[in-house]
């Protein structure tokens, strides 16, 4: 039996009181807890096969979804019911997670449940016993100090985030009587905790910190990098893109694409001049609007999350769009 050992993931949850290792379950506004005391748990709609029940109407989740069985002080979990895979499947980062191949739960790591933005639910692991024993090791970070630290892609910065989404100077943390504040100097924006960041955000403990592709989480006075973007799926939804041509009359270029590009897929697009293909490749990347449907990036919306303005600047500086 072979094991994946992720990189530890810091979430947003909160302090309880309690020895047990568990589980919590968000699917929308709705939160499931389930205390984990047993060697061997199954996470299902099923109550007659499944121990963690969530309610029949959380349909992304399977009859049997999932496998808990505990190895030391911990738990590994596996995909499925043990023989035959889950439907929309449990994700790590982006990568599956197989039925044979068991996957090593750290303290507060997060796992997803489905792959469509839409309706994903975060399955979330937290023991209490391994909490102080956290590290983030050989992840980039950076500590807070007594004097402003500077984020962005200028060699320059204190913390250096190699991406052409990233500002020289995308970010700033100064210090305050009473803690720090993390300044938005950046052309796109920064979000934390999944809010963009207005101006200024006192930093708390915990807080997840999204930079461009970049993914960092404060955590013992530090700002480490979790996750570099390297891994990312793009998820389309019915785009439609309507234009009036010289007549003035309506035109569909994009007549409800809906598509999904998995981490390390190669795509070709592929059709005759005037099909569409520069329109649709524009439509993704969120350089062209569209008159109706979404792009994902990583389960985020590229048009809510990113200032499309600066990269239509940015790729069209010598030339207009055609």
């Amino acid at each position: 039996m072979s094991f994946i050992h992720p990189s530890s993931m810091v979430n947003t949850l909160p302090t309880v009181v309690g020895q047990s290792p568990y589980l919590e379950l968000k699917n929308q506004e709705q939160t499931r807890r389930f205390d984990l005391t047993s060697d061997r748990h199954v996470l299902g709609r099923d109550p007659q096969k499944c121990d963690l029940v969530v309610p029949p109407e959380w349909g992304v989740i399977s009859s049997c979804h999932a496998v808990l069985k505990r190895v030391g002080s911990g738990y590994v979990i596996f995909d499925g019911d043990g023989t035959r895979p889950s439907t929309n499947g449990l994700f790590f980062n982006q990568t599956r997670i197989t039925v044979s191949e068991g996957f090593s739960l750290s303290n507060s790591t997060t796992l997803k449940i489905g792959q469509d933005p839409r309706n994903t639910i975060q399955l979330s692991y937290r023991n209490p016993l391994a909490a102080s024993a956290f590290k983030a090791t050989g992840l980039r970070s950076i500590a807070f100090a007594n004097q402003t630290i500077t984020i962005g892609r200028d060699s320059s910065c204190n913390l250096v985030l190699d991406s052409p989404m990233i500002s020289r100077t995308h970010a700033t943390i100064e210090p305050q009587q009473s803690g720090h504040l993390l300044c938005d100097q950046s052309v796109n924006g920064i979000f934390a905790n999944g809010q963009r960041v207005q101006s200024s955000v006192t930093i708390v403990e915990n807080m997840t910190v999204n930079i461009g592709p970049f993914t960092l989480i404060v955590q013992n006075n530090s700002l480490r990098l979790l996750d570099s973007g390297t891994q990312i799926r793009l998820d389309a939804y019915a785009l439609k893109r309507q234009v009036l041509d010289e007549k003035k009359k309506t035109k569909l270029i994009l007549n409800d694409v809906t598509l999904a590009i998995e981490p390390g897929q190669f795509i070709a697009l592929v059709g005759g001049s005037g099909a569409g293909k520069s329109t649709l490749m524009k439509a993704l990347l969120g350089l062209e609007p569209t008159t109706s449907g979404q792009v994902f990036i990583n389960g985020s919306d590229l048009r809510s999350n990113f200032n499309i303005k600066h990269y239509r600047k940015l790729f069209f500086r010598d030339s207009k769009p055609c």
